[in-house]
C-alpha cells in the first residue's frame, strides 16, 4: 500500500490558516511507478533553467488541499 505522510506542522498551518478556507501543500511522492526517467528529469531541468515549460509533467508532484470546516 502506498502512503502519503502529512506532517503535524502542515495540519497545524492549515487549521490556523486565516487567509482562506483551504491551504494547498505541494507533496512529492517517491513511488517507483511515478518516477520520471533520468532523461526526462534532465529535460525538465534544462527547460526550467531556460524559463520554458517542462516537457514532461511530473506525476510524483501532487497538490494536497487541506480545508477547514465551516463554522
Amino acid at each position: 500500500m502506498r502512503e502519503i505522510i502529512i506532517k503535524a506542522s502542515w495540519l497545524k498551518a492549515a487549521y490556523n490558516n486565516t487567509l482562506g478556507k483551504a491551504l494547498v501543500i505541494p507533496i512529492h511522492v517517491n513511488w517507483p511507478e511515478l518516477r520520471l526517467t533520468e532523461e526526462q528529469i534532465l529535460a525538465n531541468a534544462v527547460a526550467v533553467a531556460y524559463d520554458k515549460e517542462m516537457p514532461y509533467p511530473d506525476p510524483a508532484l501532487i497538490s494536497l488541499v487541506l480545508e477547514r470546516p465551516s463554522k
